[in-house]
């Protein structure tokens, strides 16, 4: 069952209320994914379209060799890149070294001859994700690779996401703890006689929920369970604002 939609306090507490609704994660359709494809042979790119177009992935760029891959990497961030090693001129290797250096979270698939185990090797110490082999043979198991990687580099992207929400989430904490500190120190408001109790156990879940979004965080784990930990971050932010008693955070 999905929580109820909290109160809107946008006006009271702008910043508490916008870091609620942060915590939601929703993994995006396939055609959200943008790819470029990168291949002297323009056979071998309009193969590859059409393979990740007949899967979903609609959002797809072509470049012919290596300096037109680099200037669109330039251009944009992309979130995979099927990437010739052998080319002409700027070679896929050096493609994927300064591709590297421009965006850290892309991921890249090298395409290799076919038995050059060095090139592929070379590649995985540079960055890549994987590999494939010409001629392709086996459509489905180039799919599994695309498929895997797309959901790497959402996962690794997610990791950067949460990262956030953890930076942010315990700034809320540390003004939490202080007020709590604070709401003990001072006699109880007539109107709420356990605010400080409930205030309390908004603290001490928040702390749960910091250490398990680390460990979450460090393990990578699927995105089934970074939307359940969100959703769980969302309503104890929600808890805390609706202390009325307690003020902004």
């Amino acid at each position: 069952m999905q929580p109820a939609d909290p109160p809107d306090r946008s006006e009271d507490v702008p910043e508490a209320a916008a870091t609620a609704k942060a915590w939601e994660i929703e993994e995006p359709p396939k055609d959200f994914y943008e790819i470029l494809v990168v291949d002297d042979d323009e056979t071998t790119r309009k193969l590859l379209r059409s393979i990740l177009k007949a899967h979903g992935y609609l959002s797809v760029d072509e470049a012919g060799d290596g300096s037109e891959a680099l200037a669109a990497l330039k251009a944009k961030e992309y979130d995979l890149v099927l990437l010739d090693k052998n080319m002409p001129g700027l070679d896929g290797l050096e493609v994927l070294r300064q591709g590297k250096a421009l965006w850290p979270l892309t991921e890249f698939i090298v395409i290799t001859a076919y038995g050059s185990m060095e090139s592929a090797i070379q590649a995985m110490d540079l960055g890549a994700f994987s590999y494939v082999t010409k001629p392709f043979t086996e459509i489905a198991a180039i799919v599994k690779r695309i498929e895997a990687a797309i959901e790497r580099g959402w996962v690794r992207n997610q990791n950067k996401v949460l990262a956030d929400h953890l930076r942010m989430l315990s700034e809320d904490l540390h003004a939490a703890e202080l007020r709590l500190a604070a709401l003990k120190a001072g006699p109880a408001p007539a109107q709420e006689p356990d605010s400080a109790a409930r205030v309390a156990e908004a603290v001490a879940r928040l702390q749960q929920l910091v250490a398990e979004l680390e460990k979450l965080r460090a393990s990578g784990k699927a995105a089934e369970v970074f939307r359940m930990i969100s959703r769980e971050l969302g309503n104890v932010v929600d808890l805390l604002l609706d202390q009325e008693s307690v003020g902004p955070l």
